[in-house]
């Protein structure tokens, strides 16, 4: 079983593009657009927050820019429920050495664009005020980030901004993969005993639902994303997680659309460690000049850092790894008691009790760039969906439906367009088996959330208002210190768009949303009567908005859905049409090329990175990309049917011929040794491919989602069911 688990991991390394930044200075093959920005900060007052027996200070205010061919500016008000109560932060030297960092954590807002209420905002502003931020509005979403990742000889203050449509698929000429691996263990002895008898029961939601972390940062990390400075490497890691923590509070882990079940579920960071300079122990996963392969520098970092006082322990890396692998995470199960993913239970590894809670995250592409921030928020989101229990979504036409019933969903294994609407949202097959593990296993190691409290700048129940903070010694116009209107109040202009510095509801026809043509809506106005800004009204059908398409009934239909056409849009299932514009009859299923483009002076060939028959365009191609060869082996095990083993042989042929070799190939060798040395060497295998003895008898399965994930973005993100 051993020698199938190394021949299954040998061969499991096969190529699908994700969307990756080049080295430095080569953004224009990572994104179709982007611009230099300068970002003017406007840092206020120093402030405290009321509710808090030991105050932190905090610069609050706002942010501006001016990019495509608009101004952005944010309101911004502090964001620290992403932290722990006793949070701490430590960086270690080369020789393990730890010392305590006093972490500023005035940086971390979030807020509201001035000119959409609908709007979100996630920002984090360093100490030289270099913004790092994500804009979610209802038609696009917008980031920005300092302009020193990715290009040369530029100023620190200077920033790059672009849009989650600007990504490109194929930045990077290698492949890349994100990796969910499986462990199928448990433990021996009692432990054992205990799972079998509990695996079938579930544990009652308590209210637990913040998943503890570790993250940990590497020196390379720490040296290409911080900059060398320990304060940015921390502030990036917690701003990561806060938009990543988005993505999984905003979603209802549930088994069917008319259940209940578990919301507002995410992360809390409980510590962070960076290395500031490579360890001097060899075999450490921070050692000097290691060239990893990625499944071992993940069991080799569970072994030294994998631990039950935290949910997850997370590594961030700046290293390449070899067939594009950008993550790798290990899969959570419902069963008690089990191995791999939240809530692990220990297993003895070279007589020490391990805990294989852990993944890990890599931000440098095979190209050798790094990556944007927003590919960085993908991995860690997708590797932490396998850490809660979700594998790949399967093909069917309820978890991977086309783009004209949907698209796929954020655990799909293949390329999405970042376009669709279930792009941004777990499937619902993902939902429910993340539900699963949440159900049986939250209870063992979550936490409660402790954000829920006056002075957050969110109005919950018992609460008249919420300004968030207050200038020290000072008190707000219109709210108390107790979350209650004040005397004559009616409303905070804090927390309601159509509120007054006075206090009362603005006048009517005062604008409270700028127009939005992308998303199809005009103004909206104040009603005189509310504190709430009124949804806004559709612009005219017919009126054009993004990728050729237009609008209708205020929403923008695309390109083959236009009035004046009148189709459907498709896939055209010839490889050789699939990347050029296609439409379809409303009535009919025959997809075809759109044959009157000139009419309309849009593309003929779809962009690189838009998702075709067999997986992405690249230059009007449609470059095949290839499922998960291990799950593939798995289920012809499963099934045993001779002519899917027949079909895979055929499609596979490369990857047959050299399972084929290694299973004739790694017998031979091991006859060599004596039967001594033989039963060690199969004993160091066993330890290094199948991370214990204690496994039960299966082979590792490993699972690999190749292709790139554009997603809309964490803020945006709501479960539409």
């Amino acid at each position: 079983m051993v020698l199938v688990a190394v021949a299954l991991l040998a061969i499991s390394t096969l190529f699908v593009h994700a969307f990756q930044v080049p080295p430095t200075g080569s953004l224009e093959k990572m994104l179709n657009h982007y611009e230099i920005v300068d970002v003017r900060t406007s840092m206020g007052h120093r402030m405290y927050k009321r509710s808090a027996e030991h105050s932190r200070a905090n610069h609050v205010d706002s942010f501006s820019f001016c990019a495509f061919n608009r101004e952005f500016r944010a309101r911004l008000f502090s964001s620290l429920g992403i932290l722990y109560p006793s949070f701490q932060a430590l960086s270690v030297d080369g020789f393990g050495r730890r010392n305590r960092e006093l972490v500023d954590l005035s940086g971390f807002y979030h807020g509201k664009l001035d000119d959409d209420p609908l709007s979100t905002v996630s920002a984090e502003i360093d100490e030289n005020g270099a913004v790092t931020a994500s804009i979610a509005t209802s038609s696009e979403v917008y980031f920005v980030e300092p302009a020193w990742r990715h290009l040369l000889n530029i100023s620190s203050s200077i920033s790059i901004a672009y849009r989650a449509s600007d990504l490109i698929a194929n930045g990077d000429p290698l492949p890349t993969r994100f990796c969910g691996v499986e462990p199928s263990g448990v433990p021996n002895s009692t432990d054992h005993v205990i799972s079998k008898r509990q695996s079938t029961q579930s544990t009652p939601w308590t209210g637990k639902n913040r998943c503890s972390l570790k993250l940990v940062a590497d020196y390379r990390f720490h040296r290409d994303v911080g900059g060398s400075r320990v304060a940015t490497t921390i502030r990036y890691l917690i701003s990561l997680i806060d938009r990543v923590n988005s993505i999984y509070t905003q979603t209802i882990w549930r088994d069917s659309e008319t259940e209940g079940g578990f919301e507002n579920v995410g992360f809390v960071i409980k510590k962070i460690v960076v290395h500031t300079a490579p360890t001097e122990s060899i075999g450490h996963y921070n050692a000097y000049a290691t060239k990893w392969e990625v499944g071992h520098l993940l069991q080799r970092f569970s072994e030294l850092e994998g631990s039950k006082d935290f949910c997850l322990v997370h590594l961030f890396t700046a290293q390449s790894f070899s067939g594009g692998v950008l993550g790798l995470g290990y899969i959570a199960s419902p069963k008690l008691g089990t191995s791999g993913g939240i809530c692990s239970t220990g297993i003895m590894v070279r007589k020490k009790l391990v805990y294989f809670n852990t993944a890990l995250t890599s931000v440098r592409s095979s190209y050798g760039g790094p990556v944007i921030t927003r590919e960085a928020d993908i991995v860690t989101a997708h590797e932490f969906g396998h850490n809660w229990g979700s594998p790949h979504d399967p093909v069917s036409d309820e978890c991977s439906p086309p783009s004209d019933a949907g698209g796929p969903y954020i655990m799909f294994t293949y390329s999405v367009s970042g376009y669709d609407l279930n792009n941004k949202i777990f499937s619902p097959c993902s939902r429910r088996s993340i539900k699963a593990v949440l159900q049986a296993k939250s209870q063992l190691c979550f936490v409660e959330e402790e954000n829920t409290f006056c002075g957050n700048q969110r109005v919950e129940p018992g609460e008249d208002c919420d300004v968030s903070l207050l200038q020290h010694g000072e008190e707000d116009v219109c709210c108390s210190a107790d979350c209650k209107f004040k005397p004559n109040a009616v409303c905070s202009p804090v927390n309601s768009p159509c509120c007054s510095a006075s206090c009362q509801f603005l006048s009517k026809g005062t604008v409270c949303r700028q127009s939005d043509l992308n998303s199809c809506k005009l103004k909206s106005f104040c009603d005189g009567a509310n504190a709430d800004c009124p949804p806004p009204l559709p612009v005219a059908d017919g009126t054009p908005c993004m990728d050729g398409g237009e609008c209708q009934n205020g929403e923008c239909v695309s390109f083959c859905e236009r009035h004046d056409i009148g189709m459907k849009p498709c896939i055209c299932e010839n490889q050789t049409l699939s990347c050029l514009r296609c439409c379809r009859p409303a009535n009919s299923n025959i997809c075809t090329p759109f044959s009157r483009l000139p009419n309309y002076r849009v593309p003929k060939v779809l962009a690189d990175g838009t998702r075709c028959i067999h997986g992405y365009c690249v230059d009007g191609k449609c470059k095949r990309e290839v499922q998960d060869l291990v799950e593939h082996i798995w289920d012809i095990i499963d099934k045993l049917d001779i002519n899917a083993i027949l079909k895979f042989m055929k499609n596979n042929i490369v990857s047959t011929v050299a399972l084929s070799t290694l299973i004739l190939w790694i017998p031979a060798s091991l006859l060599v040794n004596s039967i001594d040395r033989e039963k060690s060497l199969q004993r160091n295998r066993e330890v290094n491919w199948m991370f214990s003895d204690n496994l039960v008898d299966n082979a590792q399965r490993i699972r690999v989602v190749r292709g790139v994930r554009h997603l809309t973005g964490g803020h945006s993100v709501t479960d539409k069911h």
